[in-house]
């Protein structure tokens, strides 16, 4: 099994842990791309929008500057995931938002994510969990994040090509 990439929240160049996780990169927030929150995301980076307004969301899908969505709170904006599966976009999941609701008990968000992701499936849409890990103990090896995807709903064929349509994404815009 072989996912292409995890996105993480902190900077480290380790290339041999990268290959131990079983994974051909690494993409880091505020290095290689910038989370915005709301309608922050001008300028020459390559932007992920965390949000839940979908009207918000659906503007940020239709900038080139924006390779994917995140939800945030409870509400799946449906005509965003929409716009996404038009405009050829990747909605990320984070794992650590997952391991949260769960460990704090919040089953309703975890029920949230998989309606999305089954919505997402259904769509066509380009969706998939990613680590965001904050630091190098966070990290999940792509058996791990094969597992999660699982958990949420996504097959793996499925992921696995969003896992590269989110790489193309990237490296087109980079």
């Amino acid at each position: 099994m072989h996912y292409p990439f995890d996105l993480l929240s902190y900077a480290e160049d380790d290339s041999g842990l990268v290959r131990r996780l079983g994974l051909e990169r690494i993409v880091v927030l505020g290095r290689d791309v910038h989370l915005a929150e709301g309608t922050a995301f001008e300028g020459k980076h390559i932007y992920l929008v965390r949000g839940s307004s979908q009207k918000i969301l659906s503007r940020a899908v239709k900038n080139p500057n924006v390779a994917g969505i995140i939800f945030e709170g409870r509400e799946m904006p449906l005509r965003a995931i929409q716009d996404s599966a038009r405009e050829k976009k990747v909605i990320l999941f984070p794992c650590t938002d997952i391991v949260s609701a769960m460990l704090s008990g919040d089953f309703g968000r975890i029920y949230s994510v998989r309606k999305a992701a089954a919505i997402c499936m259904r769509e066509n849409v380009h969706a998939c969990a990613v680590t965001m890990a904050a630091s190098r103990d966070g990290l999940l090896s792509a058996a791990q994040l094969a597992a999660m995807n699982e958990f949420i709903g996504i097959e793996r064929r499925h992921y696995e090509e969003s896992a590269s349509a989110f790489g193309e994404l990237f490296d087109s815009q980079g």
